[in-house]
This record gives structure tokens, C-alpha cells and sequence, in this order.
């Protein structure tokens, strides 16, 4: 009994404490106008920002554009070494089937 009462104060007074507005009512100060000499640097900063990333994004680009030539070039040498794969198959399977040929008519 005496736990659960102990437990109901806490609680109230957990509650009371969190209801409550410690600091919550000091006004702010109000913002101050940004300098004009910092907004020049800054926009000089953005700018040179920019030039930056730009000159990155054209250097990615013509990596990736390099990589999908190399991509192509060995995506063309795949497909001829299917196509040369195919091909011997297709010697094998005539190869086999005269055998049998001869197999069958020999027997």
C-alpha cells in the first residue's frame, strides 16, 4: 500500500514539473539583419561552391562515359565469342547426328 502511494505522488509530481514552464517564457532576442559584406562573401562562397561541384560533375561524367565505352567494347567481344561458341556447337550437334547416322545404318 504504501509503494502504490509513493508511486501516485512520483507520478504527480513528475507531472506537475513537466506541465510547468521552466524557461519557456524568456522572449528571444530578435534576429539581427544580416551584414551586406557577409552576404557578399557568402554568395561569393556559393559560387565558388558551384564552379566546384560543376567541374566535378564533368570530370564523373566523362569517367562513366569512358566506362560504358569499355562496357560496350567487351560486351561486343561477348557476343562474337557466343557467337563463335554457338557456331562449334552447332558443328558438334552435325558431327553427332552423321555418327548416329553412320551408327545406325552400319549396325
Amino acid at each position: 500500500m504504501k509503494r502504490i502511494l509513493t508511486g501516485m505522488a512520483a507520478g504527480l509530481i513528475g507531472l506537475v514539473f513537466s506541465a510547468t514552464t521552466f524557461g519557456q517564457g524568456v522572449p528571444t532576442a530578435p534576429p539581427m539583419p544580416p551584414d551586406p559584406g557577409a552576404m557578399k562573401e557568402r554568395a561569393e562562397q556559393r559560387k565558388e561552391k558551384m564552379k566546384e561541384r560543376a567541374g566535378e560533375r564533368a570530370e564523373r561524367l566523362k569517367e562513366r562515359s569512358e566506362k560504358m565505352g569499355e562496357r560496350a567494347e567487351k560486351m561486343k567481344e561477348k557476343s562474337e565469342r557466343m557467337k563463335e561458341r554457338s557456331e562449334k556447337m552447332k558443328e558438334k550437334s552435325e558431327k553427332m547426328k552423321e555418327r548416329a547416322a553412320e551408327k545406325a545404318t552400319g549396325k
